[in-house]
């Protein structure tokens, strides 16, 4: 069991390489206390500065168990500013070392994908595009960059999988960044990967439709495999065929690595309504028909995440916009919902469980607990 001094030397430390840029000698509110106020805060559900200070005052006793607040909580303009000069480099640096290090992904499942920050405009020209990390065996996001636009993602995703250790795991990422380097890049990280295909790769794309095409079977073995699932009235077929014979697929061996080529069919019953889509993948896992569908199903995870930002955090719509604002925010909200992801209550949904960490001072403890078991 860790002790306080324990626990304050473990989350400071993660937060060590981040500087503050604020004068020192007009400073009260140290740098780690405005960190540790914010995640609190959002954990119970703020989603603008002046709630980020009420609830603070709000918790002032409770938040002194942790650190002094020698001058009280500071302003919501101070909490502002704070995060509109910080770096947020350094902060996605502490959300690696908080959750990344010593995480062992071997044999695990880590989806690389994109999100646009919508409410983030300000005086941008477009909205804020952000690429997470996701493990989804252990619903924790490793990695949160800012990107210019979605097309930019191509030249983040490098940077993210040098930051990781990734060895053993096998990477998913849609068709944006189905990328030869990339390929190259995972492989040497002796990681596998899963990548969508799509018109991009036209080449690549056509050859592995006319493969999967109905006489597929008189050229190639064909592994495959089917699941279905009920629920709420909605009935979802899928087949998974995979074609590890690729010699008559020339441009795969442009891929590093590369060990088979996918066809996803999915078949989606509603009431009345029938709807059909097929989808194409190449990979160099060597796992069965069945363990990809499953990796592939669990890529959409990340996607219940950004569900989760939206609707839970109110990202979508933040009007948090200026300066290194929205990005540090974003960093702030996965950091945050990481540790709420590890509070395990049967009757309680995240909205509802917020309202408790910002009600009960029960529950708030334990958020701060959870932190605590991290370091």
């Amino acid at each position: 069991m860790q002790t306080m001094k324990e626990f304050i030397a473990g989350f400071e430390e993660c937060f060590s390489e981040i500087k503050d840029e604020r004068r020192q000698t007009r400073v009260a509110h140290p740098l780690i206390e405005v960190l540790f106020l914010t995640i609190a805060a959002v954990a119970a559900g703020a989603s603008s500065w002046g709630a980020i200070e009420d609830f603070g005052l709000l918790h002032l006793q409770l938040l002194r168990e942790y650190y002094p607040f020698k001058y009280g909580i500071p302003s919501d303009d101070t909490i502002r500013r704070v995060f509109e000069i910080l770096n947020p480099e350094t902060l996605n640096h502490a959300l690696k070392t908080y959750f990344a290090q010593g995480l062992d992904l071997k044999g695990q499942h880590v989806a690389i994908d994109g999100k646009t920050l919508r409410g983030a405009i300000g005086n941008r020209e477009r909205a804020l595009h952000f690429l997470n990390v996701y493990a989804s065996g252990s619903g924790l996001t490793l990695y949160g960059k800012e990107v210019d636009q979605k097309t930019n993602e191509i030249k983040a995703i490098p940077e993210a999988i040098e930051a990781l250790d990734i060895k053993g795991a096998t990477v998913t990422i849609d068709a944006m960044g189905c990328q030869k380097e990339i390929a190259k890049q995972i492989i040497a990280k002796e990681a596998d990967y899963i990548f969508g295909l799509k018109e991009n790769q036209v080449s690549l794309y056509n050859e592995v439709q006319t493969a999967f095409a109905t006489n597929a079977k008189t050229f190639f073995d064909i592994e495959e495999a089917q699941t279905e699932e009920k629920g709420h009235g909605r009935i979802e077929h899928r087949v998974c065929r995979v074609i590890r014979n690729l010699t008559k697929i020339e441009r795969a061996y442009e891929w590093s690595g590369i060990n088979a080529v996918i066809e996803l069919k999915r078949t989606v019953t509603h009431k009345d309504q029938t709807t059909q889509s097929t989808s194409y993948y190449i990979t160099s896992s060597k796992a069965n028909a069945t363990e990809i569908m499953k990796m592939i199903r669990s890529h959409w995870q990340i996607e219940s995440m950004h569900w989760v930002l939206d609707v839970t955090f109110k990202e979508d719509g933040s009007s948090m916009h200026k300066g290194n604002i929205p990005a540090n925010m974003a960093i702030i909200r996965r950091f945050t919902l990481n540790i709420i992801g590890q509070m395990t209550y049967k009757r309680l949904s995240r909205p509802r469980l917020m309202n408790m960490i910002g009600w009960s001072e029960e529950y708030l403890h334990v958020f701060i607990q959870k932190l605590i078991k991290c370091t």
